[in-house]
Order: structure tokens, then sequence, then C-alpha cells
């Protein structure tokens, strides 16, 4: 097998039904040579089986098996494994566009950056397009660095697309010693975002989308509220607090002002004891930096911070009633 390009991840569990237009999608990319690493995550349908039948077709393709252990578990193994250059990571129930891999791949050499990252499309179950992720017209075809990114991980306007590892593609060395965050049951990538962009000095931004994400009822991170989900709102703090220490503090309270509106709705939510008691402590972490960041918010800002503050422990005994 000639030098690997690109080491293409791809974590599965229990995706038989989106699976084969994942790898079909992969397979077909052209004038790049890729392996392609799959980690099982201990599949109980017929995944695996998928998996190992295209596997035999195909010798670019690795498969690891693990006992269910979650997704950060089986990136950092898929890490471990690789062999490639450059490192990209695909969810197993999304796909790529055509020519994904090769228009990067030019990019990332180009402009000698340490990431490339692209737009992205939001399909249905049935392939209709619900949404577009666009990067800002004023940072396409732009190299950007890390304030920027920042500054665009709290923007409205381009969605989430900053704040998730996939639709990237990113030089090997900066994954060197960098891995997932094991005790991540949810948000996984927020997690590990505050250091992986202080490892890349610079980002080059496409104008193209690279990048397809499959909106489904089966979705874990879809499914309906559990205490797992209180890792988004502690993930963003745990940013907020990243950007501070940088001296960031317009992007700080971008971020703090997202978990305070996570926090709220999921007190809401909320039913079980133990769940409750972890919505006081980030309520106290988020009081806390408020009041850090106060003096940098805007006036609907700490309008909004007056009124949390206030409001959230009367929201709370409301709650327990």
């Amino acid at each position: 097998m000639s030098k690997c390009d690109i080491s293409v991840i791809i974590p599965v569990y229990n995706r038989e039904k989106y699976i084969k237009k994942c790898l079909e999608s992969v397979l077909n990319q052209k004038d790049v040579n890729t392996e392609i690493i799959i980690v099982d995550d201990g599949s109980t349908d017929e995944t695996l089986n998928i998996c190992l039948k295209y596997s035999k077709l195909n010798p670019n393709i690795k498969i690891i098996r693990q006992e269910n252990s979650g997704v950060s578990v089986a990136r950092n193994i898929a890490l471990d494994n690789a062999t490639g250059d450059y490192i990209t990571f695909i969810d197993s129930d999304d796909w790529i566009p055509k020519e994904t891999f090769s228009t990067m791949l030019v990019a990332i050499k180009e402009h000698n950056v340490d990431a490339v990252i692209g737009e992205s499309d939001v399909s249905r179950d049935d392939g209709e397009i619900q949404q577009h992720m666009a990067i800002p017209n004023e940072y396409c075809k732009q190299v950007i660095d890390a304030n920027s990114f920042w500054k665009l991980n709290g923007s409205k306007s381009s969605n989430f697309l900053f704040t998730v590892v996939w639709g990237k593609l990113y030089k090997k060395s900066v994954w060197e010693g960098l891995r997932f965050d094991t005790e991540a049951t949810f948000a996984e990538d927020e997690y590990v975002l505050p250091e992986l962009v202080d490892r890349c000095q610079n980002f080059y931004l496409l104008d193209r989308t690279v990048y397809v994400q499959r909106v489904s009822d089966s979705s874990l991170s879809r499914s309906l509220f559990d205490s797992k989900k209180l890792k988004s709102p502690d993930s963003k703090l745990k940013t907020c607090k990243h950007l501070i220490e940088k001296g960031l503090f317009d992007c700080a309270v971008e971020k703090w002002g997202i978990a305070v509106g996570e926090i709220i709705l999921m007190t809401n939510l909320a039913e079980d004891i133990e769940t409750k008691k972890q919505l006081q402590y980030l309520h106290k972490e988020v009081c806390r930096l408020g009041k850090f960041i106060f003096k940098y918010m805007d006036t609907s800002k700490k309008i909004k911070f007056i009124g949390y503050y206030v409001g959230y422990p009367i929201l709370s005994i409301i709650k327990k009633k």
C-alpha cells in the first residue's frame, strides 16, 4: 500500500442503517491515499459485520474492536493507530461529498496551515438538506488565528461549525500527545477544543461543503434529556475559563451566555435529585465566572446575568415543588 495521506477516524456503534453510506462516501474520494480506521464500540446489531465485509474488499480499512466504552475512547484508540500525515473525523451516521479530501488536502498544503475547516449541511434521514452551516463571508478563503477561531466559535452566524472536530482536516502533529477526555460522555468535542485550538497556529477556511451531518431520531445527541447532557454546559464553562486565561474576554462572555441558556433549560427538565445537585454546582460556577467577566458584558448581557443571578434560585425552588 502506498504512503497514507489521510487517516479517517470513524467510531461506530449500532449504526447498521447508516454505516454503508458513510463508508461509500469515504471510499469514493479520489486522488488521495487514505486509511480508514473503524473502531467498533461493542455494536450489538449488524454494524460490525457490514464493516468487515467492506474491509475484505478494501485493504485500506482497519477495524479495531472494543467493549462499549464511548466515542472518546474509540477516537483515542484510532489516533494511537493512525499512520497518515493528516487526520480527519467522521461520525458513522454522516457522510462527505465527493472531492472533499482532495480539496482539503490541497488547501492545507498550499496555505501551510495546521487545519482546514469547511462548511457543512444538515440532512434528514431521507436525504433532504434541512440547513446549510456556512462560514461568514468575510472569513471565507482566509487564514485565521486562534483568536478569530474563538470569535467564530461563539458566533450564531456560523452555527456550531467551530464547536466540533468533524468537517476539518488536521496535521497529525497537532494530535501528538493530545487525546479526548474519556470521562466526557456528552459534548466530547468541546472538552478537547481549548487545547486543540492552542496547538493550531492557524486555520484555513474553505467556502464549500465538506461534511453532511445526519439528524435522525436515533441520534444519541438528540435523545431526550438525561444527566449526560450536563456535560454540555460544563464543557462551555471550561472553555469560558480557558478564554479568560487567554484574555479573550468578549469570547468568554459569548460562551458564558450559551452555558446560562443551557442550564436554565436543563433545570426546567431535570427531575432526579442528583441531576439537580449537579445543576446547582454549575449555577455557582456560572455566577462566579459571570462576576469576573461582568465588566466586559454589554448591557443586554449584564441584564441577563442579574436576572439569572436573582431568578435561578427562585426557579430551583419552584422545581422542587
